[in-house]
């Protein structure tokens, strides 16, 4: 990977955002039967000031998944994130994750791919995964709404066959005519789901090169790794995880990143609030460079 386009890793995912963010904008459409939220307390004509947001109660999908607004309104109005547990529950029961062979498959052909790109060997996947749902992610939740896919899921993946690799972590989202897009955010162990993975991306594309500036290493132009993801520790009370997302809790975690004639360790500390927002530090000045012996 080189250094200065990291978030081109998420270029199909920035695609669909703007998809999004686009549809987003448009005029509601006017018809009986329709819910319109909008915070009283903004005054008319504010600039500022939310555009409406509609609710279709003809839609199958819950209130959580159809408008980001509405959801946002609700919860300005402390009606918890948790009320929404039960629809995503049926959600997830009518668009349940992929069979694993699917899985496999979808990922295969992306690591296939990748591996041509760069001459290395070309990894074999197997059918054993760990698989959990990120329907509440908030960018799954924008793609959902806007109708570019049915759903996404957090996969766990070890490959086999080119020496001892460590697992693979995924984002697969659906799209809506069924086939699979899978986007690597690194390997190891993460609690990241994809919203925070696009927004870390950005943040160390800025900043990685002028942390090893400090280290007096100069690695511009040069490649390096995906992140190796570790979680360090955990604080708070989490309680149940909530489709991708946690609503409460802190941790911290270390991503580490190889290349540039060394090993650098960046301690990231992230905070759940609630099921739209997570607040990250990425902790440059405990970070360190370790150079290769």
């Amino acid at each position: 990977m080189n250094i200065r386009t990291t978030t081109a890793l998420l270029i199909s995912i920035a695609a669909l955002q703007m998809g999004a963010a686009a549809s987003a904008q448009k005029e509601p459409e006017k018809r009986p039967g329709v819910v319109v939220f909008q915070d009283p307390n903004d005054a008319p004509g504010n600039p500022k000031a939310p555009a409406e947001q509609t609710v279709d109660p003809n839609d199958p999908r819950p209130v959580i998944l159809q408008s980001q607004g509405a959801l946002l309104f609700m919860l300005m109005n402390n009606m918890p994130a948790d009320t929404f547990r039960g629809d995503l529950d049926a959600y997830n029961a009518k668009y349940p994750a992929p069979a694993k062979a699917k899985l496999a498959a979808a990922i295969n052909e992306l690591e296939t791919g990748k591996a041509a790109a760069n001459s290395t060997c070309v990894p074999k996947t197997s059918t054993k995964f760990k698989v959990s749902s990120s329907t509440a992610a908030p960018v799954i939740r924008q793609y959902i709404a806007s109708k570019e896919i049915t759903n996404a899921w957090i996969v766990t993946h070890t490959p086999k066959g080119c020496g001892k690799l460590p697992a693979n972590v995924y984002t697969v989202a659906q799209r809506m005519d069924g086939t699979l897009l899978p986007i690597r955010m690194g390997t190891g162990e993460t609690l990241i789901n994809l919203n925070i993975h696009y927004d870390l991306s950005k943040v160390l594309a800025d900043n990685l090169l002028k942390f090893y500036a400090t280290k007096k290493v100069d690695c511009e132009g040069q490649r390096i790794s995906p992140p190796d993801m570790r979680i360090v520790s955990q604080s708070g009370d989490w309680g149940k995880e909530f489709y991708g997302t946690y609503l409460s809790g802190k941790w911290r975690e270390e991503w580490t990143f190889t290349g540039c004639g060394g090993t650098a360790v960046i301690p990231i500390d992230l905070e759940w609030k609630g099921a739209t927002n997570t607040e990250y530090l990425v902790q440059f000045p405990e970070a360190t460079f370790t150079p290769d012996s």
